[in-house]
């Protein structure tokens, strides 16, 4: 066989082997968003692919190639893709993991197929063709499948995180163990090969299987994680919710109180006893302060927000107006709406505390042609701290990012849109909600 041709030939294949890597990771992670990402992509492909190819032009072990694939994998994982370097590292290493077990079902196949011995195959004959066209099949199925059977990320916890290296590291040295065992007794004892072939196969699919099964419990303490905060929230809300009924039905009832204080003022007036009119307004003025606006709509839990809102909109000075038009089929229950509006109001309203001046805030509900529109707009000081997840908060006692999250979560939950917009002085908040028919 011509040597240029089968140095050529390998370039292809090193190639191959890296668009697929590329395919694999891009499958499964988000990239990151980049002027000329195609071109930094197509240059992370070609970067790796002359990394490969140098290790194979020196001819370095098999197990320095295994790690200096996997180095080459976690770092072009982590510049281009967003996620943490515990999850590059993971399914970096997954990847180099069935590049040796699409090596060793070759290897296995060969060997009982043609009886060609597994040293030939690493070092390349005249069938280093059909071989590497084999491999490049098996490694395209795999990368295919494995991607599939997780389609979910999960957050590695420190413990979580040493352990997975620490098996990495074990299972790659294992593999290069046994792989150097096969090429001792290859000539010695032939008869054995196919046993060590295929217990290897055995022992790397079960080490995926492990590291699968750890990336599944991860995942799955990550989803409990999430309910139980979920569940609190729940309950936070549920109790914040039953604080503003109360809120508003002492307000009403207040309202209903001064009718009965209105009428015996008037009385004393008609009466001419100023003495006794005066004695009982200092007493009712000591007694009672009312600086809440009652707001009625027909909906309790808009009317327990708006009436509390308006008092703290009012204490720091902030012009909120409003334009309320409801369905008749609201699609959220009082306690997610009452979370919903909440949080809208929250943001708004500390937004508007950071300005010296000029605070109002605008908030309006309208329903058209089955769609139910939610518009919240205020002033701010034109600062935002914006990430991929999210919004983050700049309360220092805050975590990060928990209203409009939750609020997003709301309207996604209740399959609805939400569009977020700012510019230099305003913060817009837009949602629409599909009616119940």
């Amino acid at each position: 066989m011509n040597i240029y041709l089968q140095m050529c030939w390998e370039y292809v294949i090193n190639f191959l082997e890296s668009g697929i890597f590329y395919y694999y990771i891009r499958t499964l992670l988000p990239p990151k968003k980049m002027a000329y990402q195609t071109w930094f992509h197509i240059l992370a492909v070609m970067f790796r692919f002359f990394i490969i190819s140098i290790c194979n032009t020196i001819q370095l072990t098999v197990i320095y190639t295994i790690f200096i694939s996997l180095i080459s994998n976690v770092f072009i994982t982590c510049i281009f893709f967003k996620e943490k370097t515990s999850i590059c590292l993971f399914w970096g290493a997954t990847h180099g993991i069935l590049c040796i077990i699409s090596e060793f079902i070759c290897m296995l196949f060969l060997q009982n197929t043609f009886d060609i011995l597994p040293s030939d195959i690493l070092l390349g004959k005249s069938y280093r063709f059909p071989i590497t066209i084999l491999y490049i099949l098996i490694l395209a199925m795999l990368s295919f499948y494995i991607p599939t059977l997780i389609p979910k990320k999960a957050l590695f916890k420190g413990s979580q995180k040493i352990l997975i290296i620490f098996f990495i590291i074990l299972g790659i040295t294992i593999t290069h163990c046994f792989m150097l065992i096969m090429i001792a007794t290859e000539h010695t004892h032939p008869e054995i090969v196919n046993t060590i072939i295929l217990a290897n196969i055995v022992f790397l699919c079960f080490f995926i299987s492990l590291l699968v099964y750890m990336y599944q419990l991860a995942l799955t303490q990550q989803q409990n994680e999430e309910l139980e905060a979920r569940a609190k929230l729940l309950e936070l809300e549920t109790a914040q919710y039953n604080n503003l009924l109360s809120t508003t039905k002492s307000l009403r009832s207040i309202k209903h109180d001064i009718h009965h204080h209105l009428s015996t003022i008037h009385s004393l007036i008609q009466k001419n006893e100023s003495k006794r009119l005066t004695e009982y307004l200092e007493e009712y003025q000591t007694h009672f302060q009312l600086d809440y606006m009652v707001v009625s709509t027909g909906n309790i839990v808009i009317d327990s927000i708006l009436s509390t809102k308006l008092y703290f909109a009012k204490q720091q000075q902030t012009k909120l107006d409003f334009s309320i038009v409801l369905p008749n089929n609201f699609p959220f229950t009082d306690v997610a709406l009452s979370a919903l509006l909440g949080n809208l109001f929250d943001n708004a309203l500390d937004a508007c505390k950071k300005l010296e001046q000029n605070r109002w805030i605008h908030f309006q509900i309208n329903a058209q042609e089955d769609m139910l529109f939610i518009h919240m707009e205020n002033t701010f000081d034109g600062i935002v701290k914006e990430t991929t997840t999210g919004f983050l908060s700049r309360k220092p006692d805050a975590n990060h990012g928990v209203g409009l999250n939750r609020v997003k979560t709301l309207v996604e939950e209740a399959n609805g849109f939400i569009e977020i917009r700012y510019t230099k002085q305003l913060f817009m908040v837009h949602i629409m909600i599909p009616l119940e028919n």
